[in-house]
């Protein structure tokens, strides 16, 4: 290597990091700012001012977000899939004055959540081999009733939400692994044999 080419390397990578350096900081003045009073200012997308009004409840394990979104996308859903943890399991029981006290802060944040979307369209996603129904199955000693359990509590989740917002086009799957095929089966709840 010669020097001249050193220098037109060093003078190559001045360029670009001023180039870089110069669209950053554009970018971040033109997207936020400072108000008069110096505080923070930061514009918000219109996609972020308000929900869409579709929305998708599942289960908060994580072998179900990207299922879940690509079942979404067939849905033709436009809200993203909102995760609470133990799914149609603690929205079964949202309505339920008896909730445990130490489930009352997750039960009052999901309701707050619904309101905020007010939604038109609700898809709720049970799915088999949920850790919470594995847990309460494995602590009853009862491994042989978790599927009715989830097919139950969706049915009741999904009469909760149409409580909640009877203009509202709810429906409920339930997510089956089929093991041998190594994929996630959605089973619309109206098909499900209770």
């Amino acid at each position: 290597m010669n020097p001249r080419s050193i220098g037109i390397g060093i003078v190559a990578v001045l360029v670009i990091t001023a180039g870089l350096w110069g669209i950053w900081a554009f970018e971040s003045r033109s997207a936020a700012g400072t108000t008069g009073a110096g505080e923070f200012s930061y514009p918000l997308s219109a996609d972020a001012t308000g929900p869409s009004g579709d929305i998708m409840l599942l289960c908060a394990e994580d072998f179900m977000a990207e299922p879940s979104q690509a079942f979404g996308r067939w849905l033709k859903l436009e809200g993203p899939p909102l995760q609470i943890p133990g799914g149609v399991m603690m929205l079964a029981r949202l309505n339920d004055v008896s909730v445990d006290e130490s489930l009352k802060p997750l039960q009052r944040s999901t309701v707050e959540i619904l309101k905020r979307y007010s939604p038109r369209r609700v898809v709720l996603v049970a799915h088999t081999n949920c850790i919470y129904y594995d847990t309460i199955a494995a602590w009853n000693n009862d491994q042989a009733t978790v599927k009715q359990r989830e097919i139950a509590d969706l049915r009741a989740a999904v009469q909760v939400i149409r409580d909640w917002f009877p203009r509202a086009e709810v429906s409920g799957y339930l997510a089956e692994e089929n093991a041998s095929l190594r994929r996630l089966d959605f089973h619309p709840l109206d098909k499900l044999d209770q």
